[in-house]
Parts: structure tokens; C-alpha cells; sequence
């Protein structure tokens, strides 16, 4: 009965393990004090599972925090512009890039760079944005994040050392038997 259970457990903590949030999309920002109250913002798209790709995202920029918006630096194959964010008609500012080339599943594209007033006190936080496909169709919204694309979640790295004490432990139990 007991290997049964440890079966069963061991099973259910290696599918936890497995199981990722997905998202169609992850944009990573990455904010330069330029001085005084003038910033930059380097941005950069990943796709991450979105088999039909990416051709268009959108950042926005609250009226609260952020004024004077500028295109920096934006990659050749893309299309970008800026608005403004109005603080008087209660709206966001946006930086918009397009390309007609979708962003292939498992790539991303660096080299968006926006300019920027901020308004608030210390750093900028993470960024509201939108992502959308080819037929201008809504694929994932989210914040941007300043972390690694590609690091695991403390939880799964939990649940993984515990399977692994798990299976160690049965196996120990085997040899003593």
C-alpha cells in the first residue's frame, strides 16, 4: 500500500514540476537614468508559444508617471511610434511596434528603446502591455518584467527538490529492505 501511495506521489510531484503558466508572450524592460528626470527603456519581445507568432505589441505608458515619449531605437523590420499620454483627457501614452514578419515561436527581438520624462519618485516599474498576431488579434496582455525569461519558479524548484528527496527515500527504503 505504501508503494502505491509513493508511486502515485512521485508521479503527481514530477506533473507539478512539469507545468509552466503559459503565456504567448513575455516582454523584459530594462530601465537607464539618464539624469535629472529624463529615462530610457530597452525592451525586448520573446515568444513564447504562440505557434503562428507575434507581429505586433503595445506598451503603455501611464499620463500620471510618464510625459514627453520619443522612439529612440526601433529594429529595422519593425514599424514604431509613440503617443502621447495626456494627463487632461485621463490617457495612457502608448509605444506601438509592428512588423510584417511574425516574430517566430521560441525567438525574440531586442532593440526597442524608448525615451521618456518620468514624473513619479525613484525608478519606473513594470510596464502594462499587449500582444497581437497578424489579423491584429489579442494574444496576451501582461506587465513587463525586468527578470530573466527563462527562470524557473521557486515553487517548481520546490517541488522538484521535494520529488527528489521522494525518490531518493524510496530508493534507500529499496536497498535497506
Amino acid at each position: 500500500m505504501k508503494q502505491h501511495f509513493l508511486k502515485i506521489f512521485s508521479t503527481f510531484v514530477i506533473f507539478l514540476c512539469t507545468i509552466n503558466a503559459a503565456q504567448a508572450a513575455l516582454i523584459t524592460s530594462n530601465f537607464s537614468d539618464l539624469g535629472g528626470n529624463q529615462w530610457t527603456v530597452d525592451l525586448t519581445l520573446t515568444n513564447d508559444s504562440n505557434a503562428a507568432g507575434i507581429n505586433e505589441f503595445t506598451v503603455y505608458f501611464s499620463e500620471l508617471l510618464f510625459a514627453n515619449l520619443s522612439v529612440v531605437n526601433s529594429p529595422a523590420a519593425w514599424d514604431s511610434f509613440v503617443a502621447q499620454p495626456d494627463l487632461f483627457l485621463n490617457s495612457s501614452g502608448f509605444f506601438d511596434s509592428y512588423s510584417p514578419i511574425a516574430l517566430a515561436l521560441g525567438s525574440s527581438q531586442g532593440g526597442f528603446t524608448v525615451g521618456f520624462t518620468f514624473l513619479g519618485q525613484g525608478a519606473p516599474g513594470a510596464l502594462a502591455f499587449n500582444v497581437l498576431d497578424g489579423n491584429f488579434q489579442l494574444l496576451s496582455s501582461g506587465s513587463t518584467s525586468n527578470a530573466p525569461a527563462r527562470v524557473a519558479e521557486p515553487s517548481a524548484l520546490w517541488l522538484m527538490i521535494l520529488g527528489g528527496l521522494f525518490l531518493l527515500a524510496r530508493r534507500t527504503r529499496k536497498t535497506s529492505v
